[in-house]
C-alpha cells in the first residue's frame, strides 16, 4: 500500500476515505465494497481483479488509473484547467501549452513543468484505455 499512499500524498494531505477500502492484488490496487471484500476473502483463490481499479505498480513506480484520479479530484487543489483545444491535444497524448487553460474535469495525469512552452507534460489520459484496446 506504501506506493499508492505515497502517490496520493503528493496530491493531497486530506484523508481519502475511499482508500480505507482498498486492497492490493498482485501489482494492482482496487477499491472494494465491504461485501465484495468479504466475498473475495471467502474464496481460496486470489482473483485477477475485484472492484474499481485504482492503479498498479510498473517498474516499482505507482501508476494511477483514471478512476483514482476522479476520486482524488475531490480532495486536491493540484489541478490544471484546460480549454477544448487543450483537451483534444491531451487526449491524443500531447502536452498542454499555456494558451490551453480553462475547464474543470479530470482528463488525465501529467507532470507540471515550469517551461514557458509546456505547462503539463502528458503521462496518462482517458483515451489511453481505448488506444490499448486494439
Amino acid at each position: 500500500m506504501n506506493k499508492l499512499i505515497s502517490f496520493v500524498k503528493e496530491l493531497t494531505k486530506a484523508e481519502v476515505k475511499e482508500l480505507n477500502s482498498s486492497e492490493r492484488i498482485g501489482r494492482k490496487y482496487f477499491y472494494m465494497s465491504k461485501e465484495l471484500k468479504e466475498l473475495k476473502d471467502s474464496i481460496n483463490l486470489e482473483p485477477y481483479s475485484a472492484g474499481i481499479f485504482l492503479g498498479e505498480l510498473k517498474n516499482n513506480k505507482f501508476m494511477p488509473s483514471i478512476a483514482l484520479l476522479d476520486i482524488l479530484a475531490n480532495y486536491t487543489d493540484k489541478k490544471l484547467f484546460i480549454n477544448e483545444k487543450g483537451q483534444t491535444m491531451f487526449l491524443y497524448g500531447k502536452d498542454v501549452f499555456p494558451e490551453n487553460n480553462e475547464k474543470n474535469e479530470v482528463l488525465g495525469y501529467g507532470e507540471l513543468k515550469k517551461d514557458k512552452k509546456i505547462i503539463l507534460k502528458h503521462i496518462l489520459d482517458r483515451g489511453d484505455f481505448l488506444r490499448r484496446e486494439n
